[in-house]
């Protein structure tokens, strides 16, 4: 992927830079995020998109799914270890939560991997998701449109495998059947995940962990290529000196910086050297 700065929406990944670089595709649009509390529904679309993207090459590349699975470690987007197998199925939600974090009263997150996730059951075009998108008139629309099609609220995760099943086969009755009657089913909060419990779980309900801190006037963002973030991310080292330079274009309250290059500091304790080699 080529160098981009994550401090603007028309970075935002193309489809075919997401299915090389999931990651780092996912990295640009969660400082994007970031760095613009309001944006138009279309830019927010666009993030949708990368996600669902992500998701299904992932799915693909089980190599990218690792990948990306250590980071999302180090980073703490759950509040316990995003586990590399057992939670391979739930990819829409890690991915979601990597770039979106968590809202105040409701787990945002989860609304949008639920809205993703019914769009992946039947296909895995990026452009029938944003055909929905725009059908639905937005995440939200989709998402009570996926809560109603194929409630979890009550469900089994038996119960809610066969729903998906029915849907995905267009067996209308067989899901009309399935789904039968119960009370609002746009009830739904951020359930499951986080703690091991199911779906149907009522002590899930209300849980919220705490509010992803947004970006700060004073916090420096570095942009880089997806080759320098690898290689940064992969080795052993975690411990690096930065050689940056401001670019154009800069004002008071805003400038750019970008990596040159980078040394991995030693193990053990030792004087720094005081140039970068």
């Amino acid at each position: 992927m080529k160098s981009r700065t994550p401090l603007s929406f028309s970075t935002i990944p193309s489809a075919k830079e997401v299915a090389q670089d999931p990651l780092g595709a996912l990295v640009i649009c969660r400082e994007a995020r970031r760095s613009f509390e309001a944006s138009s529904r279309k830019h927010y679309a666009k993030m949708y998109r990368v996600c669902f993207i992500a998701a299904v090459e992932m799915d693909r590349d089980f190599q990218k799914w690792k990948t990306f699975v250590r980071e999302a470690n180090q980073m703490k987007v759950m509040k316990r270890k995003v586990r590399r197998d057992k939670d391979a199925p739930d990819k829409l939600i890690i991915v979601s939560r990597f770039v979106f974090g968590w809202s105040h009263s409701y787990d945002r997150a989860w609304k949008i991997s639920r809205a993703l996730r019914f769009v992946a059951l039947t296909t895995s075009d990026p452009a029938e998701l944003m055909a929905q998108l725009e059908l639905n008139n937005g995440i939200e629309g989709l998402y009570k449109t996926a809560v109603e099609t194929i409630p979890h609220k009550g469900r089994t995760a038996g119960q809610i495998s066969a729903m998906e099943a029915a849907y995905r086969r267009g067996d209308t009755r067989r899901l009309e059947l399935l789904r039968g009657t119960s009370g609002n089913p746009l009830d739904e909060l951020a359930l499951g995940l986080d703690d091991g419990k199911g779906l149907d779980d009522p002590a899930a309900i209300g849980t919220e962990p705490a509010a992803l801190a947004p970006l700060q006037s004073n916090d420096l963002v570095i942009e880089t290529t997806s080759e320098q973030l690898h290689a940064l991310l992969s080795g052993k080292r975690r411990r690096h000196r930065l050689l940056i330079k401001r670019v154009g274009p800069s004002t008071e309250t805003w400038k750019r910086f970008k990596l040159v290059r980078w040394k991995a500091l030693p193990k053990s304790p030792r004087k720094p050297d005081e140039n970068l080699r």
